[in-house]
This record gives C-alpha cells, sequence and structure tokens, in this order.
C-alpha cells in the first residue's frame, strides 16, 4: 500500500543532529508515512547516523556520490515519493509531534483548491526563539488553528519556510519541483509558482523547531544575492502586480551586495528600489551604507538584527 505521505529530507555533512531530525519524522503519530533521507555527499559519519534506522522500512535512503546542491537533492526524492502529499524536513531541524496529523485535517477541510499547507516555525537562535509565521487573512477561516495564506503580504516578505510545508504531490509535478539554478530562496520561488494552481494555508500553532548551522546555506550572502537576482528576472511579469514585492527584492539584493564589498552595485539596486517605492525606508539606508560597503556595513547589520531579535522581530 503506498503511503498517504512522503518526507523528503535532503542532508550534507549534518551527522550532529541528523539522528534527531529523522526521529522527529518517523515518530509522527496515526499517518502512513514514507521518509526518504537524499545524502548529498556527504563525508561525515552520515552514514552510520543513517545505519541507526535501517530497521525501520518506512526509511528510504539515496546517496549521491558528488554533491548536487540542496534542490537536486529535494527533486531526487520527489521523483521516488509514493505519497499523495509531500512534506520537507531539514536535517537540522525538529518536527513536533501531530505536524501531519494536523496539516492533513486542514487538508481536508479545505478540498481540492489548497495545493500546501504550512505551519509555524520556532527559530532558536543562540539564547532568543523568534516565531517565524507564514501571514495569514485574518478570520478567513472557521478555526482559530488555520487561516488562507494572505498571498500579496507572501510575495512581499520575500521567504516561505519549506521545513514546515506539507504539498500535494500532483502540484509539485505540475509545477516541476524546485528550481535546481537556485542556490537558495528555492523554496519561496516554488511558493510563486504554486500560487498559479490553488491556494496555500497555514497552521497558526507551530510545527517546526528549526536551529542555526554553520554550514546553513541561507547565511551566505553571496549566493542570496544571486538567487534573488534570478527571482526577479524569472517572475518579472507577476511582480509588476506586486511593486512592494519588487522593491524589497531589490533593497534585498542590493543589501546583500553591500556586505558582499560591493558598493557600486548595492548602491545601484538600492536607487532602483527607492524608485520603486520612494517611502520605503529600508533602500535608502543600503545607499548611504553602500558608500563604506564590506566590513562596515557587515558590522551595522549583525547590530540591526540582533535588535530585531531582542523585539521578536527577526526574518
Amino acid at each position: 500500500m503506498s503511503p498517504q505521505v512522503s518526507v523528503v529530507l535532503p542532508t550534507y555533512n549534518r551527522a550532529s543532529t541528523l539522528g534527531v531530525a529523522i526521529h522527529s519524522v518517523l515518530s509522527q503519530r496515526g499517518i502512513e508515512l514514507e521518509l526518504i533521507v537524499v545524502d548529498d555527499g556527504s563525508t561525515d559519519a552520515t552514514p552510520d547516523v543513517l545505519e541507526q534506522f535501517c530497521e525501520d522500512p518506512r526509511l528510504r535512503v539515496v546517496r549521491h556520490g558528488t554533491p548536487r546542491g540542496v534542490s537536486a537533492a529535494r527533486n531526487a526524492g520527489i521523483a521516488l515519493a509514493r505519497g499523495e502529499y509531500v512534506a520537507f524536513q531539514d536535517s537540522d531541524d525538529e518536527w513536533l509531534a501531530d505536524k501531519l496529523r494536523r496539516q492533513l485535517r486542514c487538508f481536508d477541510t479545505l478540498g481540492s483548491s489548497c495545493v500546501l499547507v504550512g505551519g509555524t516555525l520556532l527559530r532558536h537562535l543562540g539564547s532568543a526563539t523568534i516565531t517565524c509565521s507564514w501571514p495569514l487573512i485574518p478570520a478567513s477561516a472557521p478555526s482559530s488553528d488555520w487561516g488562507w495564506v494572505n498571498t500579496r503580504t507572501l510575495i512581499e516578505s520575500c521567504s516561505t519556510f519549506v521545513q514546515t510545508a506539507i504539498v500535494r504531490r500532483s502540484a509539485l509535478i505540475a509545477v516541476g519541483a524546485f528550481d535546481e539554478s537556485l542556490p537558495v530562496c528555492e523554496d519561496f520561488e516554488l511558493s510563486l509558482r504554486l500560487l498559479g494552481h490553488g491556494r496555500l494555508a497555514a497552521l497558526s500553532a507551530p510545527t517546526v523547531l528549526s536551529f542555526e548551522s554553520p554550514n546553513n546555506l541561507s547565511s551566505r550572502f553571496e549566493l542570496r544575492h544571486v538567487a534573488l537576482r534570478r527571482i526577479t528576472e524569472k517572475h518579472a511579469v507577476l511582480l509588476r502586480e506586486y511593486p512592494v514585492a519588487m522593491a524589497m527584492l531589490k533593497y534585498e539584493i542590493g543589501k546583500y551586495l553591500c556586505l558582499e564589498g560591493e558598493g557600486a552595485q548595492g548602491r545601484r539596486f538600492a536607487r532602483s528600489a527607492i524608485a520603486s517605492r520612494p517611502g520605503m525606508l529600508r533602500p535608502y539606508l543600503v545607499w548611504l551604507a553602500s558608500w563604506g560597503a564590506g566590513p562596515a556595513f557587515q558590522f551595522l547589520l549583525r547590530g540591526y538584527r540582533a535588535l530585531k531579535v531582542r523585539v521578536g522581530a527577526y526574518r
């Protein structure tokens, strides 16, 4: 019998956290599932960790001889998935109990128009814990446990949380799964394409505990500005309908270019963001900082992020 849910977990050199991530998936109650772990060319003790779970028939392991990237690893898992739904787990995160059961109940309630159900993520940054939620339309559901995602706010936020999401496999196949040309931000880009195939919803309650890892790709500035530039080009038609989102993306590109010491290029994107939304403050700050791009700007950004963490507004 085919599982109801296929869980895809890509990993690369995270033996120290992988066991907790796997256990949190296999401990989900009342769900027929399979877990597809894609080892993307790890050179650490990852095989030893996987061996600890080898007697569980729900576990399937795919090994890449050389690293192909997180999107290629996820797509390899999707290609093997047999479930009606596909969920995603990161190898340094932990699912909370009943995550899948609560999300499947949401799918049952919403019907076929819903293609994705997300959840709230609790992100641990040092001693601080930040709540990261999908933006919901107020009073959009009869229950306070979940709601429809606010499309405009989602696009303008330029971020999603793939490790909280469960998606209809048919929708993933229809949109072509993850874009393997993107080094990061691939989950946000996938969400943009899924919006053309149905509605997105999310649980308001926490579903995932997220932890910062030393090799976390999303923290690499040089990858983020490359990915965001590709997204603005790929979705230019859609983003024209959301000028705030386009301005935010250009601001983010400018910010990460400045962090890489590329002040002139960062300044160009900051000016473009200002032209799109003259009332937005952050592009002006990037424009000013671009004249001293590099270490000084990194110092200022670290201070700004620390302040956001203290007030619980980190993104």
